[in-house]
């Protein structure tokens, strides 16, 4: 989530919903950005110890949250694309994202490299369920993400080079 995103149609209130219905005991959330909502995000992290909401960050910055995570929620209710699933999915980290975001349609298949959800928080918080309750599949859906990067979104080694020295990660 980018600056200026706390916003309705990016999906964070129903991301929001979906915190509260769940057992987050062995879960983090981290929230990068601004907007309207982030009022909603600082109510919820005060009633859920394990919810950290941070200002915009700049490209190395980020770089150092994606690290830290493993599991990517673009939950917008409708987005063209989405550079941050493809930002996820180079870094090896499973993803979680509705079925209305064009990234996700090209490129996640659901249960295979990530879970897909309808615009419901149940849903969404049916899809946080699954990796609670499954969590090898969140290494094995990574793993499957850095490949399916590195085959069909790059595909020659130069491009690989370039992207790696960008996102200060290593591919190959």
């Amino acid at each position: 989530m980018y600056k200026r995103q706390f916003i309705q149609r990016k999906g964070i209130y129903e991301l929001i919903k979906s915190i509260y219905n769940i057992d987050t005991l062995n879960c983090n959330f981290t929230f990068v950005g601004e907007g309207p909502l982030k009022k909603e995000i600082i109510k919820l992290s005060k009633k859920k110890l394990n919810i950290n909401c941070l200002k915009f960050k700049n490209k190395n910055e980020l770089n150092q949250i994606y690290n830290k995570n493993n599991i990517l929620i673009l939950p917008s209710n409708y987005d063209g694309w989405g550079v941050v699933l493809i930002e996820a999915m180079a870094r090896g980290m499973s993803i979680i994202t509705n079925k209305n975001v064009g990234a996700g349609n090209e490129y996640i298949k659901h249960n295979y490299n990530g879970r897909i959800f309808c615009n419901k928080e149940y849903s969404l918080a049916k899809e946080i369920n699954f990796y609670i309750e499954n969590n090898k599949k969140i290494k094995l859906f990574g793993k499957r993400n850095r490949v399916l990067f590195q085959k069909s979104l790059c595909n020659t080694s130069n491009v690989v080079k370039k992207i790696n020295k960008i996102l200060k990660i290593n591919i190959l």
